[in-house]
């Protein structure tokens, strides 16, 4: 365990440094960055008192699985896209500075050095840290690992990276360290899955026990795991269980998740409370479902709307703390953006799907 972590000041340059620090931290309020539990700044003494992590820094974390690197360097990249959303730089981005919590999820740490008015050089400083980074973890992997499909897909990113002139944005190095990853784990799984007609069976009880259960191992924004809540195709109307309130469009918003109609078609998908927008999420001109869980803040898209009888699982992109909503502004657009609103009023955009 880190922490917690109390810094105090009494100096006016000091006491200055923690009054930013504790200032980008409680704007920026994000699952992926450490979180204030107390500031106080009066009697000629600055104080900021920061959680607990239940993990360590990068620098001393063990040698890594190649495909749980991919995971870790997908939600470090998101991180760091969703803070430049926000206009935060972090400015100073290092193996000790970064948190591997112990169920794998980055954290960052140290934002002494932060802004919260970045600009193209702050974000430029951050792309190149991140690459260093990558560089890190492709080097941390296990001797067995390192052989691997999967390390060989970090060993490559990391070179790619290095090799271009100027460092790709993080929210780039997230879009293609989470396909890899996703692609990756699908054939890990496909290795070790029991027969089809054993999956089959499983999948077609999940609507009826929780209508999806979520996995409970869950990671910030852009983690590439497929795993979470089913969503399964139906014909005829909706029963008298449903508390759904849903559209008959082709596409748009759904208010509870139970039971959705989409164009005349019934889907069970997630578990009341959740919220579910229908939109053509992967640009390929097919609508398919965005699933918002706000007790967690997890976000899950699915391929696509499942057939008569067929069940999908729902793939997690995001964790957002404080979510409350999908923005649906744009829902009727082609590649609508994938935006999750918090209780602050905050826009979260999640980016590559």
């Amino acid at each position: 365990m880190i922490g917690p972590v109390v810094k105090t000041a009494t100096r006016e340059p000091e006491r200055a440094q923690l009054r930013r620090e504790a200032h980008v931290l409680l704007r920026a309020r994000h699952p992926g960055v450490v979180h204030v539990v107390a500031f106080s700044d009066e009697d000629g003494r600055t104080r900021l008192e920061i959680g607990p992590i239940e993990g360590s820094p990068l620098a001393d974390a063990p040698p890594w699985d190649a495909l749980d690197a991919l995971r870790f360097t997908a939600a470090l990249a998101r991180t760091i896209a969703d803070l430049h959303n926000m206009g935060i730089a972090h400015r100073s981005l290092r193996a000790d500075h970064v948190l591997s919590t112990d169920d794998g999820r980055p954290v960052l740490s140290e934002f002494g050095e932060a802004t919260t008015r970045a600009d193209e050089a702050d974000r430029h400083a951050d792309a190149e840290a991140l690459r260093d980074l990558v560089e890190l973890l492709a080097r941390a992997t296990t001797p067995e690992s390192r052989s691997s499909r999967a390390g060989a897909a970090l060993r490559s990113l990391a070179t790619d990276l290095r090799g271009l002139p100027e460092p790709p944005s993080p929210a780039e190095v997230a879009a293609r360290a989470g396909r890899a990853a996703s692609r990756h784990a699908r054939k890990r799984r496909r290795r070790t899955a029991a027969p089809r007609r054993h999956r089959v069976a499983a999948f077609a009880v999940v609507p009826v026990i929780a209508v999806g259960a979520v996995v409970l191992m869950s990671r910030h924004a852009g983690d590439p795991r497929e795993t979470g809540p089913g969503i399964e195709a139906h014909s005829g109307a909706a029963t008298d269980r449903s508390t759904s309130t849903a559209t008959s469009t082709s596409m748009g918003p759904i208010t509870t998740a139970l039971r959705i109609d989409v164009g005349g078609a019934t889907f069970d998908v997630g578990q009341e409370g959740d919220r579910v927008v229908v939109a053509d999420w992967h640009c390929d001109g097919e609508p398919s479902a965005a699933l918002l869980r706000p007790a967690t803040g997890e976000v899950f898209v699915f391929a696509s709307l499942p057939a008569e009888g067929e069940t999908l699982t729902g793939h997690h992109v995001a964790t957002v703390v404080g979510a409350e909503s999908i923005v649906d502004d744009h829902v009727d657009a082609p590649c609508p953006p994938l935006v999750v609103r918090s209780t602050d009023g905050i826009d979260h955009p999640i980016g590559e799907r």
